[in-house]
């Protein structure tokens, strides 16, 4: 099932980036993240209060891009939707937490309270 989702991610990811010399969606470089990693305007106000409140750099501003179209990738989604950016958000917050146990980790920084903790809204307005 997994391994299943994993290989046509990087089909889609191949596809994609073939005609610019690239296999995968790391490799991306600013020009290509613009073309593939449209944020709709609840995506973007989500990154805006990630730079804000977490004081996140431009580089991972476009790392939390790359990971959050895998993700998407993975979903079987042509777009990349809130959710995504989330995920992706909590991946980069785990890690910058260094010194901090792998459990503790996860429970600080999942989908939900990353989400919670930039908004004070209810995360289930996602499913």
């Amino acid at each position: 099932m997994i391994r299943g989702r994993v290989e046509a991610a990087r089909a889609i990811q191949r596809k994609r980036l073939a005609p610019y010399g690239l296999h995968a969606n790391a490799a991306m470089a600013t020009r290509h993240i613009r073309e593939f990693c449209p944020v709709d305007e609840a995506g973007q106000k989500l990154l805006e209060m990630v730079v804000d409140k977490l004081g996140m750099s431009a580089r991972s501003y476009s790392r939390i891009l790359k990971v959050a179209r895998t993700i998407a990738d993975l979903a079987g989604e042509a777009n990349i939707k809130q959710v995504h950016l989330a995920e992706a958000i909590q991946y980069r917050g785990m890690d910058r937490k260094v010194g901090v146990d792998l459990g503790e980790r996860r429970r600080r920084m999942s989908p939900t309270n990353t989400y919670l903790r930039l908004t004070n809204q209810p995360f289930d307005m996602f499913y």
